[in-house]
């Protein structure tokens, strides 16, 4: 699975970066991530094994009626799976690490 980062350019009036706008939008950028990893994941697997492409925008998604149960069946195993379950920590815990073992 392939890790993402999140860019935030905020700046004081002075040009300065805002750390404190940093730290009090993180969590919001974190959960919008996983979000939308999951429907990357969805998308993508219901892709693979049902030879189907969903219709999708921002966080909705356009099938046909008759894939609805293909649909549920992907996303059950998807929250049953390892990758749902590491989810967290390969997208925070691992970038973390590989941005400490960058900077030695």
């Amino acid at each position: 699975m392939k890790s993402y980062s999140y860019k935030l350019n905020t700046r004081t009036s002075d040009k300065k970066l805002d750390i404190q706008a940093h730290k009090n939008k993180f969590l919001f950028y974190l959960i919008h991530s996983i979000d939308a990893a999951v429907l990357r994941i969805i998308i993508r697997n219901f892709a693979e094994k049902i030879n189907y492409n969903i219709n999708h925008l921002h966080d909705c998604i356009i099938l046909h009626p008759n894939y609805v149960e293909d649909f549920y069946n992907i996303i059950n195993e998807l929250y049953h799976s390892d990758d749902m379950y590491y989810l967290a920590e390969k997208a925070c815990v691992s970038a973390y690490e590989n941005i400490n073992i960058h900077k030695k």
